[in-house]
């Protein structure tokens, strides 16, 4: 592609200033497609982001505080007007009302607007029903006026379909990490170091039975679950550790439910984003457990080849659908803390299933969900056509 084709782009959203897979995302299609990419968010950037050659970040002050549901801010409507960028990409959510007054300004200037979004509402809503309808048919006028519209999951598009939106502006970009990025430093990684000097760095002994869980600690994750599972499978696996990366909201909760349950069996890490450190943990793991909320976790255990176990439950995001039950991984019954255990000793005992899980799992990363797939179809919906 010309570079002048896709020139600059500006991605707009709240949450920006702390994802890293969406820098990485863009990161990887501002390199392959030759563009530039300014992230335009509000707050303060996590020090774990770090922009680059290609893609920056810009601050801006919204008139809501930082906690606040809602969010505006004036600032990046002034600098869409001033530097008429090429184009504009946008999360769709009802609260963050500088994208929905931006598209009306890009209208207005003849810029490309395309929205990124999972297509419909995934989450736990307590809202009444009048009220959720009311919403959602905000949320859909807006998507329509759209010049296109990525989703993450072939769901998200029939979804729209059937609401009425034309699928030519509809474009499926399975939402993905830079699983290019995640091999490389796994191989690398399996250069450098023996699976032994790595276990003896992370002062693990040979014969531990590593479940691995990695995400951000809230109510939705159900890491209880994955304690008490990992509880009920010591009692004939006494080598089992749940090693769980992350902090949040439910970290002291947890840790104290692990005190009582499992002292022997855990080990919390809080947060972590050195990736050669993570590189170790996921490379010593033998699988990946996740009870709750399903994302991108299942992409980052995927490409390590870890057969992932979940639950059962309607808010899963779109990356659920890369879970093959019984063929990559094991979807139980909700809060079935017994079927939980099972399936893990079961994984953990089997090698030859385990590695069978193990090699369809990453061959999953290397055919549907791999990074290279998702920006082509990105680049689909984000090039002005000339």
């Amino acid at each position: 592609m010309q570079k002048d084709k896709n020139g600059n782009i500006y991605f707009i959203s709240k949450w920006a200033n702390w994802q890293k897979y969406r820098l990485e995302v863009l990161t990887k299609y501002a390199q392959t497609y030759d563009c530039k990419v300014e992230i335009l968010t509000t707050g303060k950037i996590k020090p774990y982001l770090k922009g680059n050659d290609r893609v920056i970040y810009k601050l801006f002050k919204s008139i809501f505080p930082q906690n606040y549901k809602f969010s505006l801010m004036p600032g990046i409507l002034w600098y869409i007007i001033k530097n008429r960028p090429n184009t504009v990409l946008c999360v769709n959510n009802s609260t963050q009302l500088t994208e929905y007054l931006a598209i009306f300004l890009c209208k207005i200037l003849g810029i490309r607007f395309v929205w990124w979004t999972h297509g419909y509402d995934h989450g736990i809503s307590k809202l009444p029903n009048f009220i959720k309808y009311l919403k959602r048919k905000y949320v859909l006028f807006f998507l329509n006026k759209g010049d296109s519209i990525i989703v993450f999951a072939d769901k998200g598009r029939d979804y729209l379909i059937s609401n009425g939106i034309s699928s030519k502006k509809i474009f499926v970009a399975p939402n993905t990490l830079d699983t290019s990025k995640l091999i490389e430093q796994k191989e690398t990684l399996k250069q450098q170091m023996s699976y032994e000097d790595i276990l003896v760095e992370l002062n693990l002994k040979k014969d531990d039975k590593i479940i691995l869980f990695s995400g951000q600690l809230n109510k939705n994750k159900k890491v209880e679950n994955a304690i008490y599972a990992t509880e009920l499978v010591a009692q004939h696996i006494p080598s089992i550790k749940l090693v769980v990366i992350g902090g949040g909201s439910e970290y002291n909760h947890l840790t104290d439910i692990a005190r009582q349950r499992i002292p022997n069996n855990s080990v919390f890490l809080g947060d972590l984003f050195d990736d050669l450190i993570l590189a170790k943990w996921f490379s010593v793991a033998q699988l990946y457990i996740m009870p709750g909320y399903v994302g991108l976790a299942i992409i980052h255990a995927f490409s390590y080849g870890l057969p992932f176990i979940t639950e059962k439950l309607s808010y899963h995001s779109p990356e659920i659908h890369f879970l093959k039950n019984e063929v990559n991984g094991y979807m139980v019954a909700e809060n079935n803390i017994e079927e939980l255990a099972e399936k893990i000793s079961y994984l953990l005992v089997n090698d030859k299933a385990r590695l069978s899980f193990a090699q369809n799992a990453f061959l999953v990363v290397q055919n549907e969900g791999n990074i290279e797939n998702m920006i082509d179809k990105m680049n689909k919906a984000l090039t002005i056509k000339t």
